[in-house]
């Protein structure tokens, strides 16, 4: 069968191009090949789905900034947000965090679901694409069942390698490539890491406030501070999972990688000895354990003490300079090796893609392949936590299909 535009991939950046679409008199068909569109909106958020950022900007993309920057030249921030209203969305922001002020995912999903009941959107479910041609200027794709499409724009949004069981387990990258495209390595993002320290288990489940630095080599890369989360296979928490796509991306390359966390982030390191004397001169006649009371929880303090090999019970007046000096680096400058990630099933997004090079930010059209496009995971852009990722998926799919509009209305001139 033939339509003006095939879109394969039912997530956000399907969804959006398709709900853009829907407005146009453009014949679509969205290929998803789960049961149902828009499943991985459904779990984000903690299936409260933060959609976007107040403080959306290029910058927040790392050194992808210059890509986005250009994108957003053809679709700003203000403009996806407009886009959302115009479909029934109401929003909520909590911190800068943008939610639908329902505070449900569904509703996210729900208005795009009612802008594809239109006459020129047709929905395919349960099919997989296996093949994607062109053959005299038209694009082809063949679904597992023995289907085949045709169109003359192709929109490719079929996610990255995060989460396989919400249907992005990475295999569209495989016909991207046979298309003659550079696909960069593929890896975890805004995931948990695997470490390897004895004192992990006894820490499990413990939450605190600290800064955390990633070293790649022995050398410094960035640094987050916020929620720490200890596990008995290693960290998580929001200022982990905003290293980890670093962690492993340098992993991959077989680099050394450990983590440096700072449990005290709120004292600079020039007042610690300070700070520290004070403590120990209110507790000198007792022990040692009772100098972080009402610092650190009691299993905290007892890790910090094993780690600098005191013992609990010691008196903290019988401290030596070189153990005040030992408990103020186990505090300050904690180091654990990164080993792994916890892989895709645990990533809420996969950093790699399509390159860049390859993708012209103004319309996010193959700059090898006219009417082909790209949007989403797909695409060699991640972003933090707090909304970035999902308005990526959002602009980068109305842009692709903007593009169409345009292409498609000045054939008809």
């Amino acid at each position: 069968m033939n339509y003006d535009c095939i879109i394969i991939g039912g997530g956000a950046a399907g969804l959006a191009a398709a709900a853009y679409l829907s407005i146009y008199s453009i014949q679509v068909l969205l290929i998803e090949r789960l049961d149902r569109v828009g499943k991985k909106i459904l779990s984000t958020g903690n299936g409260r789905c933060n959609f976007s950022n107040r403080e959306m900007s290029a910058e927040n993309y790392g050194n992808k900034h210059e890509f986005i920057k250009k994108l957003f030249k053809t679709t700003s921030p203000s403009e996806v947000l407009d886009f959302l209203a115009s479909l029934g969305l109401m929003f909520r922001e909590e911190s800068g965090r943008l939610y639908p002020r329902t505070m449900a995912a569904s509703s996210v999903l729900d208005v795009f679901r009612n802008a594809l009941q239109k006459d020129n959107i047709h929905t395919m479910l349960q099919e997989k694409t296996v093949l994607i041609t062109n053959k005299n200027g038209l694009w082809q794709v063949k679904t597992e069942s023995k289907h085949e499409y045709i169109a003359k724009y192709l929109i490719v949004c079929t996610g990255g390698k995060a989460a396989p069981k919400m249907g992005t387990d990475g295999s569209a990258f495989n016909m991207i490539e046979n298309l003659g495209h550079c696909i960069t390595p593929i890896v975890p993002a805004l995931v948990q890491l695997r470490c390897n320290s004895s004192i992990l288990p006894s820490l499990r489940g413990l939450r605190i406030h600290a800064k955390v630095s990633l070293l790649v080599n022995k050398r410094y890369v960035n640094s987050e501070v916020g929620e720490l989360l200890f596990t008995d296979y290693g960290l998580s928490g929001i200022c982990v999972m905003q290293l980890s796509g670093n962690a492993a991306d340098a992993l991959r390359k077989k680099a050394a990688v450990s983590l440096q966390i700072d449990m005290l982030p709120e004292i600079p390191d020039s007042h610690m000895i300070s700070w520290f004397k004070d403590r120990l001169n209110s507790n000198s006649t007792n022990t040692v354990l009772s100098v972080f009371t009402g610092v650190f929880p009691r299993m905290l303090s007892q890790a910090i003490l094993h780690e600098a090999a005191i013992p609990c019970t010691k008196i903290a007046a019988a401290l030596t300079p070189l153990e005040v000096d030992a408990l103020l680096n186990q505090i300050k400058r904690y180091s654990l090796q990164v080993t792994g990630t916890q892989g895709f099933d645990s990533a809420q997004v996969s950093r790699g893609g399509v390159s860049l090079d390859e993708i012209d930010p103004y319309t996010m059209e193959s700059r090898l392949h006219p009417g082909l496009f790209f949007a989403g995971e797909d695409v060699d852009i991640d972003g933090p936590c707090g909304g970035y990722n999902l308005h990526f998926a959002f602009a980068s799919g109305l842009t692709a299909a903007k593009s169409i509009v345009l292409n498609q209305h000045s054939e008809e001139v």
